[in-house]
C-alpha cells in the first residue's frame, strides 16, 4: 500500500490486491467518528492500471513512506502521485467499510447505470 494522505489512519492513496492481481486508488469518503471504538470508514476505490500500480509498488518499497523530497522521486512518479490526488468526479468502482484498512469489513459494488448487475 502506499498512503499519501493519513490522519488517525489511511485517508487515500494505492493499494494491490493480490488475489485478484488488481491496482486501486483509494480515498476516504465518509467517517463516523467515535469515542469508545475505532472510527468507521468508507473508502472509495477506483481502478488503477497495471502499468502506473507497478511503479507506484516500485517507488513504495524503494521509498517507503509518502510524500518524501523531489530528489526521491523521478519526475514520473511524481507525477502519477499527482494525478491520483487529483480530484475525481467519476465514481468509484467499488465503497469499502472498514476500521484501520487491516481489516475489511465490507465491500460494496458501486451502481452507476441501473443496469450492473451484482
Amino acid at each position: 500500500m502506499t498512503v499519501i494522505g493519513w490522519m488517525d489512519g489511511p485517508l487515500e492513496g494505492a493499494l494491490y490486491q493480490p488475489r485478484a492481481a488488481a491496482y486501486w486508488n483509494f480515498r476516504l469518503i465518509a467517517e463516523e467518528r467515535r469515542n469508545d471504538v475505532a472510527n468507521d470508514r468508507l473508502f472509495g476505490l477506483w481502478p488503477v492500471s497495471k502499468t502506473v500500480g507497478d511503479v507506484l509498488v516500485q517507488a513504495s518499497d524503494a521509498i517507503g513512506v509518502w510524500p518524501v523530497s523531489d530528489d526521491e522521486l523521478s519526475a514520473h512518479v511524481r507525477a502519477i502521485g499527482e494525478d491520483l490526488m487529483r480530484p475525481r468526479s467519476d465514481p468509484p468502482a467499488l465503497i469499502l467499510r472498514t476500521t484501520d484498512f487491516a481489516v475489511p469489513l465490507q465491500l460494496f459494488t458501486v451502481v452507476t447505470d441501473g443496469n450492473d448487475q451484482m
